[in-house]
């Protein structure tokens, strides 16, 4: 779950919130999931550089979606600090994060061609109109869905919607890509 207690303290018996850093740096969204369990354990640090993957294992339910969400601005984060590189992005709105999500769901907008849904992220980046329509055919191709700018979601296999989401994510040049569940339901 996505809920949390604000009640409850963000650690204890001297054992600090939980610390993930993401790309630059993510510290301390110290945050409760329901099952009473500090997100990552309480303890842990992970310190990544630049072009590394990161991988956030654990059961269902321990709070991997909800730490994406707060890293990625969708949840906000009641205690702690979210930081790329020195600067804090903690009540940054997501579109001003330089970071991308691909969700669990893919939330693909049903009523929009492939081609369009990778030029929308490209026309809110200020990309001008002649140029987004060669860049999404660029991107779609990248994640080989070049003969599918036409289609609709609908129309697309899991598999194909999961790459036109991440075509749509990386749209945007973000400097930290965001995976939940990349690897299908």
């Amino acid at each position: 779950g996505d809920q949390l207690r604000e009640d409850e303290p963000t650690g204890s018996a001297g054992v600090e919130p939980p610390q993930v850093e993401v790309g630059d740096r993510v510290v301390s969204p110290a945050r409760r999931v329901q099952t009473d369990e500090l997100v990552d354990g309480g303890r842990s640090l992970v310190d990544r550089a630049a072009r590394e993957l990161v991988a956030l294992l654990g059961s269902s339910g321990c709070g991997k979606t909800t730490l994406l969400r707060a890293i990625s601005g969708f949840v906000p984060v009641r205690s702690g600090r979210v930081l790329t590189g020195t600067r804090e992005i903690t009540n940054a709105p997501p579109d001003k994060r330089d970071m991308a999500m691909v969700f669990q769901s893919y939330a693909l907008w049903p009523h929009m061609s492939a081609r369009k849904q990778v030029e929308f992220v490209l026309a809110r980046r200020g990309v001008p109109a002649r140029e987004r329509r060669a860049k999404a055919l660029e991107l779609l191709a990248l994640v080989e869905l070049e003969g599918f700018a036409r289609r609709k979601p609908g129309t697309l296999s899991g598999g194909e919607a999961q790459r036109l989401a991440l075509a749509r994510a990386l749209a945007g040049d973000p400097r930290i890509l965001l995976l939940d569940e990349p690897l299908g339901p």
